[in-house]
């Protein structure tokens, strides 16, 4: 389950090993995951330009065709992929520094790696499993509560499920029918095509319960998050909505704007922002500095920044400070309030291709 729009529970997996390679996956759907795999770097490359970004890699540094250093070094270059953490399995450690949140030696101890992929995984992703001998219980009732914690605890307004768990890629997903589970807690597709299908399998049982939804147009259905939005919640407004469109965005920006100079842009930009806030990032420890760049980046997409008024300025710095914090419920909850802010944010994320 992903609440609004932060980095899906999803891991990459790029090692030239199949055998170990399948090995990880399939211990790693059984802790909940959703898993994805390349056998070196060029094709982990073309699965993140294709598909739908994970909220973590697991790389092998000695490949053929691309190694791990190398997709290490595209990965930095590429606004789109750069935020992604990398956790690096190798038999021999680097000796020297390496782009990675941390190095695993191989032979791993697997709940070591579990430990690292739940800390660096998005502190708003809420996981939810149920062992199959509960589901015929009490299980829509336990979810619905945690959904109501999410909304008294974060103010969260919108949470959408990953494709993964309502069957694509997963036939114990299809085989439960997980869809309609959701589905009758309030669900929809965020695809049009596809939500006109579940009303039409809906009308189907309404006129013959014995009806059961085929696996082929459960597949079909799974091809598209589903979303559950909160009363107050504008229908539809992340229907659209996706990460690496505002990461698109600064890639393009940085290559018509800059001449790929990554490290100039971004200089200018928290240069801009300070002058914008009235801000002295020079007083800020390493973290708060990286936190307050990777809001000028974003922030430099906005064309009204400049116009907003000095509260909504200074509620955005407060927002970024807490973003700096420890924990990120504080920073949840004021991004929830400042409405000038998610709007800005969902419309950079909804629009393909911002000129």
């Amino acid at each position: 389950m992903l609440v609004s729009s932060h980095a899906p529970r999803e891991v990459l997996i790029v090692d030239d090993d199949l055998d170990a390679r399948e090995a990880l996956a399939e211990l790693l759907e059984y802790r909940g995951f959703s898993v994805g795999s390349a056998a070196n770097g060029r094709e982990a490359l073309n699965f993140l330009r294709s598909s739908s970004l994970p909220g973590i890699i697991i790389l092998d540094l000695m490949m053929p065709m691309m190694d791990g250093w190398e997709f290490l070094e595209h990965q930095s270059r590429d606004f789109a992929l750069m935020e992604i953490p990398v956790i690096v399995l190798t038999a021999t450690p680097p000796l020297e520094p390496i782009r990675a949140k941390a190095i695993l030696q191989k032979p791993i101890h697997f709940d070591s790696l579990v430990k690292l992929l739940n800390h660096y995984l998005c502190l708003s992703q809420h996981g939810f499993n149920t062992f199959p001998a509960y589901r015929d219980g009490e299980t829509a009732w336990i979810y619905a509560q945690h959904l109501r914690l999410l909304r008294q605890l974060h103010g969260t307004n919108a949470i959408s499920v990953y494709r993964y768990q309502i069957g694509d890629g997963n036939e114990e997903a299809i085989g439960s029918g997980a869809f309609w589970f959701y589905r009758k807690l309030g669900f929809r597709s965020m695809n049009p095509d596809l939500e006109r299908l579940a009303q039409a399998e809906e009308k189907k049982v309404s006129a013959d319960r014995t009806y059961r939804t085929s696996a082929r147009t459960l597949q079909k259905l799974s091809k598209a998050h589903v979303v559950h939005e909160m009363p107050g919640t504008e229908a539809g407004a992340w229907d659209r909505f996706a990460v690496r469109n505002i990461g698109f965005a600064l890639q393009r920006r940085m290559a018509r704007g800059f001449g790929g100079d990554a490290a100039r842009m971004r200089k200018l930009c928290v240069e801009k922002m300070a002058r914008q806030l009235s801000a002295k990032p020079e007083r800020m420890n390493a973290h708060e500095q990286n936190v307050f760049a990777d809001f000028a980046m974003v922030l430099s997409l906005v064309p009204d920044l400049a116009r907003w008024t000095p509260e909504e300025k200074a509620d955005l710095l407060e927002i970024i400070a807490a973003k700096a914090s420890k924990t990120e419920q504080r920073y949840m909850q004021l991004l929830h309030r400042h409405q000038r802010l998610r709007k800005a944010i969902l419309r950079l994320g909804s629009t393909a291709d911002q000129r």
